[in-house]
C-alpha cells in the first residue's frame, strides 16, 4: 500500500511548513525588544553636577557666618570681614559659625569640599586643625547679625546666647557642648600651617551635608581641635569681606536627578 505524504513533511518551499515557520517567527519577532535603543523607556541616570557656593558668586547670596568671642560676650561680629577659631590671647576663647543656604543643590551629594581663606594672623603661632561639626537642632535657628564687634541687638548671636536678651545656647556658652550644642563626628577637618597665608581646606562628609539639604540645615561650628595653647588660632576671611573671591567656598559634586 503506498504511503500518503503529509503536507508538513514538504520541505521549507512546501505551503504548510513554511506557514508554520513564518507564524513561528512572526512570534519570535514580537517578543523581542523595539527596535533601537533597548533602554529607550527607561528613566534617563541622574546627571553628575559640580557646584560652586560662595557669597556673591553668580548672583548667590546664602551665606550666613559670625564667631563668637568669649572675651566680649554680649558683642556680635556678624559683619566684620573675617572670622575666627581658637585662643588668641590668655584665657579667651574664639569660636565661628557658618551656614549655606543648599536649595541650589536639589539632589544626593556625593563629593563636598569647604575652602576658607587663612590670613595668617600675627597672632598665630601654631599650625593646626580646624574642625567643623554639625549644629544640633537645639540651637536652631540662628542669624549672623548687622554689628562689626559691637553690643549685640536682642536676637543676635553672642559668646553668652544664642538670640541675645532672649534665648541661651543649649548647652553652654559659646555653643560649647559636644552632644548638646554641636554633633560628633566632626563633618570634617581644615588643617593650617603657621606662617603660610591662603587656602585650607576641608572635605566635608557628604551623609552629614546631605542630611542638612533633605532636613533642618542647622549649620556649623568651627572651632579649633585644641583650644588650650595660646597661639592656637586662626583667621579667615567671612563672606563679608570686599574681595568676593576670597570668601568662604563650598563646592559640591551631586546628582541631578
Amino acid at each position: 500500500m503506498r504511503a500518503i505524504p503529509s503536507p508538513l513533511v514538504k520541505s521549507l518551499h512546501g505551503s504548510a511548513l513554511s506557514c508554520c515557520a513564518r507564524t513561528h517567527l512572526n512570534k519570535i519577532v514580537i517578543s523581542r525588544p523595539p527596535k533601537g535603543n533597548p533602554d529607550a523607556l527607561l528613566p534617563p541616570p541622574p546627571t553628575p553636577q559640580t557646584t560652586t557656593l560662595q557669597q556673591g558668586l553668580n548672583g548667590y547670596t546664602g551665606t550666613t557666618d559670625t564667631y563668637l568671642f568669649s572675651a566680649n560676650p554680649s558683642v556680635n561680629y556678624g559683619q566684620l570681614p573675617y572670622a575666627r577659631a581658637g585662643k588668641a590671647q590668655p584665657v579667651y576663647i574664639n569660636r565661628a559659625l557658618l551656614k549655606w543656604d543648599l536649595s541650589p543643590i536639589t539632589g544626593p551629594i556625593s563629593l563636598a569640599q569647604l575652602l576658607l581663606y587663612n590670613s595668617n594672623s600675627s597672632y598665630t603661632t601654631y599650625s593646626g586643625n580646624l574642625d567643623i561639626h554639625v549644629i544640633l537642632p537645639g540651637n536652631h535657628p540662628w542669624i549672623e547679625g548687622t554689628k562689626s564687634g559691637t553690643l549685640a541687638s536682642p536676637g543676635e548671636p553672642t559668646w553668652s546666647q544664642r538670640k541675645y536678651q532672649q534665648t541661651n545656647w543649649a548647652g553652654s556658652q559659646g555653643c560649647g557642648t559636644f552632644g548638646v550644642d554641636y554633633a560628633g563626628p566632626k563633618i570634617g577637618t581644615a588643617p593650617w600651617v603657621d606662617g603660610t597665608p591662603g587656602w585650607i581646606s576641608a572635605n566635608l562628609d557628604p551623609t552629614q551635608l546631605d542630611g542638612l539639604r533633605t532636613g533642618l540645615n542647622t549649620g556649623f561650628l568651627l572651632k579649633v581641635e585644641n583650644e588650650t595653647p595660646v597661639g592656637m588660632f586662626v583667621n579667615w576671611w567671612s563672606a563679608q569681606h570686599p574681595t568676593q573671591s576670597l570668601r568662604p567656598k563650598l563646592i559640591i559634586e551631586w546628582l541631578k536627578p
